[in-house]
């Protein structure tokens, strides 16, 4: 039998986000001009659940079976879902009625620093990005100022 950590290899889903250094300069700039700003603070719904997306079925069946409303599981698109923990991060407070995170200069994952801009590099599939839409209002405002 493999070991715990080879088994975790085998079963790790295949997830598909950007890199943050593909970014033009442009998307780049209006990414900075948000990021932090109180639109974040006033929302950090990237704080209160987390997600991956997977183009594994068997990790989006089985993850829709487990007995809790504390995970969804949606399909955006033949072959492709999106798995999400409705937990809050334990690092997000609240603090004049804004969100911060306790470590946001520290230990952030790379995750947390990269969000959402990992999801306006080009090579983004436009359903994934379509769909981060519908949580990230800086994705809408950036969407908003690239077409005027």
């Amino acid at each position: 039998m493999p070991k715990m950590s080879q088994r975790l290899s085998l079963i790790k889903p295949k997830i598909r986000l950007a890199q943050t250094n593909l970014l033009d300069e442009e998307k780049q700039k209006m990414t900075d001009e948000y990021l932090n700003s109180e639109v974040c603070q006033e929302c950090a719904e990237c704080c209160k659940s987390w997600w991956f997306y997977t183009d594994l079925k068997d990790d989006a069946i089985r993850s829709s079976w487990l007995d809790t409303k504390l995970i969804s599981v949606n399909k955006i698109k033949k072959g492709l879902w999106k798995i999400t923990f409705h937990i809050p991060c334990k690092q997000l407070i609240m603090k004049d009625n804004k969100y911060y995170c306790k470590v946001h200069k520290g230990t952030r994952p790379e995750y947390c620093k990269t969000y959402p801009m990992n999801f306006i590099a080009d090579d983004v599939e436009q359903e994934m990005l379509d769909y981060e839409k519908k949580t990230c209002p800086i994705l809408k405002k950036i969407e908003k100022k690239e077409k005027s």
